[in-house]
Order: structure tokens, then sequence, then C-alpha cells
């Protein structure tokens, strides 16, 4: 039998140190001690202590858990320098480019469309545009 179940099986038993109505006060004063020794979770104090140093945790351990397990996690992925940031970026927001495009070329013919027609797509915004530029220019 391990400890959780001898402890549990202990705990869940009648035992004699209990007191019942009308039993003198010898026999509250033994119950008052075996109750003293439980936690809020109904083990034995000792059996609980044995369970935190057998799994390794402290109080206070238990507090930092999740923090340190995030740091640890995050302290085996190498960070990114800033132009490698940057690429990222670039990337990211041509790729949202390319299917915002996409997207228009599609409502507009109602068909999917090919690199040529996406290049034409991109030339023809480029050449509407360029009486703003012309104006921005002057």
């Amino acid at each position: 039998m391990n400890l959780i179940e001898d402890t549990a099986s202990s705990t869940l038993q009648p035992d004699s140190n209990w007191i019942a109505d009308g039993e003198d006060d010898d026999t509250g004063a033994q119950a008052a001690a075996a109750a003293s020794e439980l936690d809020v979770d109904g083990l034995p104090a000792a059996a609980g202590e044995d369970l935190k140093a057998f799994a390794g945790f402290t109080d206070d351990d238990t507090v930092d858990d999740s923090v340190r397990l995030y740091l640890h996690e995050i302290g085996h992925v190498p960070l990114l320098t800033s132009n490698e940031e940057r690429i990222l970026s670039i990337a990211i927001e041509r790729r949202r480019h390319m299917t915002r495009l996409q997207d228009a070329y599609r409502r507009k013919h109602g068909t999917e469309c090919t690199t040529v027609q996406l290049t034409e797509e991109l030339i023809g915004r480029v050449l509407a545009a360029r009486p703003v530029l012309n104006a921005i220019r002057s």
C-alpha cells in the first residue's frame, strides 16, 4: 500500500480517538490532538509534507510554479535580433498585402488569380496612383 492509499484508508476508517456524545474529556483531548494533525485536505500534516517533499515542492514553489515553467520553456527558444524582427515583419506585411490583393481580385472577377493576373493588377494600381504621385513630387 502506498502513502496516499495508506493515508486515505486511515482517515476514512472509524477511529477510537474520535469523540462520541457523552465520552470523557481525555478522549476529547485525544480527538482534538488527532484533528490538529489534519490539514485542509484531510490528510495528516506529516503525510502532506512527505508528498510535498516527494514532489520537490515547497509552499513558495507552488505559487511560482507556472511562472518558473514558462520562463524555463521560453529559455529554450532563441530570441530574434532586431534585424530578424524587421525581416519577419516585412514578410508578414507583404503576405497580408498579397492576400488582400487576391481577395479583391476574387471579388471583382469571381475567380482565383494567376501570378500574371496579380502582376497586372499591381501595375494597374501603380498607374492609377501616378497622378497622385506626380502631385506629391511637385
